[in-house]
């Protein structure tokens, strides 16, 4: 009998713990734009900063909520993901790529500038946001 309500507990919260990771997972982050941002650069500063000294510029900026202004040089659509790309050229190389948060935001063209609000990420070959949402 022991083990009987051993197993029918154990399943029990195996079950709620489940459910639980499932919520946290699937939860909806909130809207940036509501957010005050931590800082208001350029794009191609942005990206100057993080080629420059990399842990500098990460402790300014990373997990931080930024608002990037500049030109839109690229576009990327994979589905229902829509990334453009901001501040990139021949001279450095690299540039800000956006993560958009809303796909319909991906209205925008190749060479318009936008004013963009999004969480700092990191920086691989560009400096990345994520949750990017287009204040223009």
């Amino acid at each position: 009998m022991k083990k009987v309500f051993f197993f029918v507990g154990g399943s029990l919260c195996l079950v709620i713990a489940i459910f639980w990771f499932w919520r946290l997972y699937h939860e909806q982050r909130p809207l940036l734009k509501s957010e005050r941002a931590a800082a208001d650069v350029h794009a191609a500063a942005l990206y100057q900063a993080f080629a420059a000294n990399e842990d500098s510029a990460n402790k300014l900026y990373l997990g931080k909520i930024l608002e990037v202004e500049g030109q839109i040089t690229g576009k990327m659509v994979d589905g229902d993901h829509v990334a453009v790309q901001m501040g990139r050229s021949e001279l450095t190389g690299g540039g800000v790529n956006c993560a958009l948060r809303f796909p319909k935001d991906s209205a925008v063209q190749i060479g318009e500038r936008v004013r963009v609000k999004g969480r700092c990420a990191g920086f691989l070959m560009d400096v990345n946001l994520t949750d990017v949402e287009i204040i223009k």
